[in-house]
């Protein structure tokens, strides 16, 4: 996921919320915003992990594949 795709519509830039909480180190709102975005309604259960991670700063185990 680059920062910004060229039209400015996809990649990390775009989680504005969620790089604001990250900064101020608000790891409860970081994974809130994560959850609430595009990104999670696409990825999913992945999306759920990669958050989960975030709040607690523990390493999540990659889900196994299906």
């Amino acid at each position: 996921m680059g920062w910004l795709s060229p039209d400015g519509a996809h990649g990390l830039g775009t989680f504005t919320h969620a790089l604001a909480a990250i900064r101020a180190h608000d790891w409860a709102a970081a994974e809130k915003a994560l959850l609430d975005s595009d990104w999670a309604r696409e990825v999913g259960h992945r999306a759920a992990r990669l958050a989960r991670q975030m709040l607690t700063g523990q390493r999540a185990p990659a889900e196994e594949p299906a």
